[in-house]
């Protein structure tokens, strides 16, 4: 896969802007990036990608309250900011999810996905008081999914309808594969249209294309952490890609020292010309990644941007921290 980055305000200071969401806050508005991607031809394998790209913040601000249910939280900010309803999840996926920004918060990069909202109140899908430590005072962001629609828009032109595919492996181990119709990303051949499936910052998923390739895919670029979680399970895997959309390594990734157990974490590289041949699996050996048992230090081993990568834990469940890719 080839990457080539068209817009380049990432590289510039960004603008912050003060806004009057709460006594304390201020809002940096993102940098844009956008990137031209080339998928290889890979009817009979594939190309892990991912997505590094945002949408815009529809809301930043401190929290004045958070009240645990079973399963759920009703996270209060102040005022009467928000458009009721308008974070509702659909009826298939999430629409919207709320991030934990609180610099030096110990769940900072954390993200949740939000069921319903009031004007001053979001509900989202985890305990967040009793579980991450969210609390009045804390900032948050609230912002939509990046989703399939969003990542192809330059490149449905050029499908083939019923050839092309993108398969999601999910942390339960269950997969999620789409087909390209013709008019949308649907897993039942055209009867559900699912091109709202939301990509987490950082998933990676499998796109199998029947020739190749080249679109557009642009956004936000990320100023916050972002956390991902890796499961328990040795069975089945899961794809991450960097934040970034320029290319990194994994020293600048910080995975050895992000998350990963020293001797159980690996990260694997796959080949990007559609064979999902293995290239070569790194190991976290205390401090550094090597893939030579702890002779050569591969902190240096580039990792393309929009590029995913299999990482796994051992069997020992964990979150892996990548670093903001811009820092205003």
């Amino acid at each position: 896969m080839r990457t080539t980055l068209i817009i380049s305000s990432i590289l510039l200071s960004s603008t912050h802007i003060p806004v009057s969401l709460s006594a304390q806050t201020t809002v940096y508005t993102e940098p844009m990036g956008g990137s031209y991607v080339t998928v290889a031809e890979s009817i009979l394998g594939g190309v892990f990608v991912s997505c590094p790209y945002i949408h815009d913040n529809d809301f930043v601000g401190d929290v004045s309250g958070v009240v645990d249910g079973t399963g759920s939280s009703t996270v209060s900010v102040g005022g009467a900011p928000l458009v009721s309803g308008a974070f509702n999840e659909s009826l298939q996926f999430p629409l919207y999810y709320l991030e934990i920004t609180e610099g030096g918060h110990p769940f900072e990069g954390y993200s949740f996905d939000i069921i319903s909202n009031t004007t001053d109140s979001v509900i989202v899908s985890a305990e967040l008081a009793a579980d991450f430590s969210l609390a009045a005072g804390d900032q948050i962001q609230i912002r939509k999914h990046m989703t399939l629609d969003d990542f192809f828009a330059d490149a449905e032109s050029s499908f083939a309808a019923f050839f092309e595919t993108v398969k999601f492996f999910n942390l339960d181990g269950s997969i999620d594969l789409y087909t390209w119709t013709g008019s949308m990303w649907s897993p039942d051949f055209g009867t559900t249209d699912s091109g709202q499936r939301q990509i987490y910052p950082g998933e990676g998923f499998l796109a199998t294309f029947s020739s190749e390739i080249t679109f557009i895919v642009s956004g936000k670029v990320k100023t916050t952490k972002t956390v991902v979680p890796i499961p328990a399970s040795t069975v089945y895997p899961v794809f991450y890609g960097s934040s970034s959309p320029v290319d990194e390594t994994l020293g600048s990734l910080q995975l050895a020292a992000g998350g990963l157990n020293d001797f159980f974490g690996t990260v694997k590289f796959i080949s990007e010309d559609g064979n999902l041949t293995p290239i070569t699996l790194f190991t976290d050996w205390g401090g550094f990644m090597t893939d030579d048992f702890g002779s050569t230090d591969g902190s240096a081993y580039p990792v393309p941007a929009l590029t995913a990568l299999q990482i796994a834990n051992g069997g020992i469940e964990t979150n892996v921290v990548l670093p903001a890719p811009f820092t205003p």
